[in-house]
């Protein structure tokens, strides 16, 4: 959980919302609330940001966290593993999907497309999809897809079509990952 402040520096009639704010964990926070919204609070220690932003990205901005779109820095960052962040209750059920896809040439470029079905009496929850190498399975970028982040009730399934350059692809194969909030 973080905490935002604004810091107001402004003496006009016109207050700029998006600027000046600060955010700090509140697992750091030892001052209370009263004292926190005075005038008077000394917030050096905390993170500068302005809005909108999330809190990743503020943590980003100020150095805490490599930047999570370049390479494979997202997977260093605290509370991520294997696409999910670590945010469920422990010993939560993990769903299986049933898949299937296929690729097909066009041109310069190749198509998955991909079926997926979710088989179970509960909610798959976001469910992202992506073109991998299969040698050493990392995303083949740019990969245009016709649905991403989705949610699937149960019996429901979906097919999803994918583009990417074959340049892209290199002479690796492509593969199709599945991951998602709660699905295996």
């Amino acid at each position: 959980m973080f905490t935002a402040i604004l810091i107001s520096g402004e003496t006009n009639n016109i207050l700029n919302l998006n600027k000046n704010w600060k955010i700090q964990s509140s697992a750091e926070i030892e001052k209370s609330g009263n004292i926190i919204c005075s005038a008077d609070f000394n917030a050096e220690v905390w993170y500068p940001t302005s809005i909108p932003k999330t809190v990743l990205a503020t943590l980003v901005e100020n150095g805490l966290y490599p930047d999570p779109y370049y390479g494979s820095y997202l997977k260093s960052i605290s509370g991520y593993r294997e696409g999910r962040w670590l945010a469920m209750p422990k010993n939560s059920p993990f769903y299986p999907l049933e898949t299937s896809y296929w690729f097909a040439d066009e041109g310069e470029e190749k198509v998955a497309n991909v079926v997926v079905k979710n088989p179970t009496s509960s909610l798959a929850f976001m469910i992202h999809l992506a073109v991998i190498r299969d040698k050493n399975g990392d995303e083949v970028a740019p990969t245009y897809l016709s649905d991403n982040y989705f949610c699937l009730l149960p019996g429901e399934s979906r097919e999803i079509s994918g583009r990417f350059s074959k340049e892209d692809l290199g002479k690796a194969v492509p593969k199709v990952k599945i991951i998602g909030w709660n699905v295996e």
